[in-house]
């Protein structure tokens, strides 16, 4: 989608915010955001960023926000998946500090 092709950014923000799924960190960028498009001062790389959040928020068939429950669900087993592999890194190092602290002796 090209800067022409998109919706102003003021409706972009304003779908945002309806979602009622914004952070407290968000809603303020997101104010900032509309200060800056109203008074023509948004940096492109804000209108690159807002876009994007929009598309990623706004992705499910008819424009509706992603159910909050499908986006935890995936960051508890995407967290799941990280948590496992850092533990078989913690147990492969102690193995191999084990490993050469023998051949040390």
């Amino acid at each position: 989608m090209s800067l022409q092709d998109t919706k102003p950014a003021d409706q972009l923000i304003a779908e945002l915010i309806g979602t009622g799924q914004m952070s407290a960190d968000t809603l303020s960028e997101l104010s900032q955001f509309g200060q800056a498009f109203g008074a023509g001062t948004l940096d492109p790389d804000d209108l690159a960023y807002l876009m994007a959040l929009h598309g990623r928020i706004m992705s499910t068939p008819g424009g509706e926000a992603l159910p909050i429950d499908d986006v935890a669900e995936d960051l508890e087993s995407a967290l799941a998946d990280a948590l496992a592999r850092a533990e078989r890194a913690e147990a492969e190092v102690v193995r191999l500090t084990a490993l050469l602290a023998g051949n040390q002796s």
